[in-house]
């Protein structure tokens, strides 16, 4: 049964139940490429295959039965991994303008499954987007050819229980994701090179006109000594010039807005890290803030 991908607004996201959206998304997580779900949000351009869909032809990967399990409050079940599209905005019926990050979910399959007794704990390793050979090594193309899989671009690791391991070769669409859940998502924030403090740290700077020679920008004094009470040398956690982002954050309890399956994209609602093109994990908030 196809999830509605309807735009939730503020009435419809205060009664939303996040732990049965995820109950009920999981249910219809690995059946994603069959292609019985509609049109939802946009458009399709064309009824010709497409290489997003060669994870489903290749070696009768499209063929695994699908899963549906009851969750336990413990249960622990594995991400996702996409591309950053950008952002852009919908209107709610009563007039709230609400700012989305569009998340593309890219040919997304398990390609290794860690268990407890021969890697000390569970964990699913996910691969996605499309690579060419050439950019491969050796290596790492005979992972993806001995499983029968089409390269991948990325992969990432995900911890997870024991009941919620999936099959290698196993698909991770849009519908993994419900409408009106939390999710968590983790990227590495747009990099800014060598900044100064009023930059990096919103410092004021020093005065712009009379007794300030060339050194309007400048921090001022980083701690000075006063007696014996004080040490004289500037301690750890100073803030001074230095590298501004490029650093993994992580943006907790983002409210899932729409998914569209058929073109396997989240909506969320606020801002993610990184630039656009950049990969970001996405998974189940741990909490709700």
């Amino acid at each position: 049964m196809a999830l509605p991908s309807l735009p939730l607004g503020r009435m419809n996201a205060c009664a939303c139940d996040s732990r049965a959206a995820i109950a009920r998304s999981a249910c219809v997580a690995s059946a994603a490429g069959t292609g019985a779900s509609r049109p939802l949000t946009l458009r399709s351009s064309g009824s010709s295959p497409s290489r997003r869909g060669l994870s489903t032809q290749i070696q009768g990967l499209g063929e695994l039965p699908p899963l549906c399990r009851e969750w336990l409050p413990t249960s622990k079940r594995c991400g996702a991994i996409g591309m950053k599209c950008g952002m852009t905005h919908e209107w709610t019926e009563w007039g709230e303008w609400v700012p989305l990050t569009v998340i593309e979910i890219q040919d997304v399959q398990v390609v290794q499954q860690k268990v407890q007794e021969r890697d000390g704990f569970y964990a699913l390793k996910l691969g996605g987007g499309w690579q060419k050979r050439k950019r491969l090594t050796k290596a790492q193309a005979r992972e993806f050819e001995g499983l029968g899989m089409p390269l991948k671009r990325y992969m990432r690791e995900f911890r997870v229980t024991a009941d919620a391991l999936l099959p290698v070769g196993t698909s991770i669409t849009a519908r993994h994701f419900a409408p009106g859940q939390f999710v968590d998502v983790q990227g590495v924030t747009k990099g800014h090179g060598f900044q100064g403090v009023m930059k990096r740290w919103g410092f004021g700077g020093q005065p712009a006109s009379h007794g300030a020679s060339l050194s309007h920008r400048s921090p001022g004094s980083s701690g000075g000594a006063a007696g014996s009470m004080y040490a004289t040398r500037v301690f750890p956690g100073k803030k001074m010039p230095g590298n501004m982002g490029n650093k993994r954050r992580t943006v907790h309890s983002l409210f899932v807005y729409k998914v569209d399956p058929r073109h396997n994209l989240l909506y969320v609602r606020g801002s993610v890290p990184g630039n656009r093109g950049s990969v970001v994990r996405v998974k189940d908030a741990e909490r709700i803030a």
